[in-house]
């Protein structure tokens, strides 16, 4: 169901963003990045959005927001099962994300675990986290930058086969570690 509806709905592929919809996650950003990758660098490219929304004022914001935001086409999925967001993972291009603070992040490991290259910003524990197996963006990174990375990313097969590579290596090394974080785990076993 959610891969028929997403192959139709994004028929050029999607971009992923997976936690919750909170202002620090700065959403507007992700929007308005994916706006620069389609007008500027005529791409026609979606932005998928996995999680829950805990602030109902803010999500009716972004949706206004997404209103006046052309060529940009949102999904907002909610909450998934372990199941669909493996799904996700999978028919996704790229995973994308602009938070403003950032503690370990799963979602990038977990976008790792498939071998999704993941484009972010370095906020937090981010650098430390992902090292040379994403594309950490500065803190103060511009739209314009962002959406270049992704362009990079989504056009330069070498690069991506490098990221897969590395976020695989990470991956395993996290694994082998005391202390996986347990839905790092999950998704490993969903991978396999």
């Amino acid at each position: 169901l959610v891969i028929e509806r997403l192959r139709r709905t994004f028929p050029d592929g999607f971009v992923l963003g997976v936690g919750q919809i909170l202002p620090h996650k700065r959403i507007e950003q992700l929007i308005e990045t994916m706006h620069v990758v389609n007008s500027i660098h005529d791409k026609n490219v979606g932005l998928v959005l996995v999680g829950v929304a805990r602030q109902e004022k803010y999500l009716e914001a972004i949706n206004q927001h997404q209103k006046t935001v052309p060529f940009v086409n949102v999904e907002f999925l909610g909450s998934v099962t372990d199941q669909e967001l493996a799904t996700v993972y999978r028919m996704a291009k790229c995973y994308f994300g602009m938070s403003d603070h950032e503690g370990l992040c799963i979602p990038p490991l977990e976008a790792m675990s498939f071998g999704l290259p993941v484009v972010i910003k370095g906020t937090g524990a981010i650098p430390e986290t992902l090292k040379d197996a994403a594309v950490v963006l500065p803190t103060n990174a511009s739209l314009a930058l962002a959406a270049e990375a992704i362009v990079e990313v989504l056009d330069n097969a070498p690069l991506r086969g490098v990221l897969a590579s590395r976020g695989h290596e990470l991956i395993q090394n996290i694994e082998a570690s005391e202390g996986t974080q347990k839905s790092v785990k999950k998704m490993l076993e969903l991978v396999a």
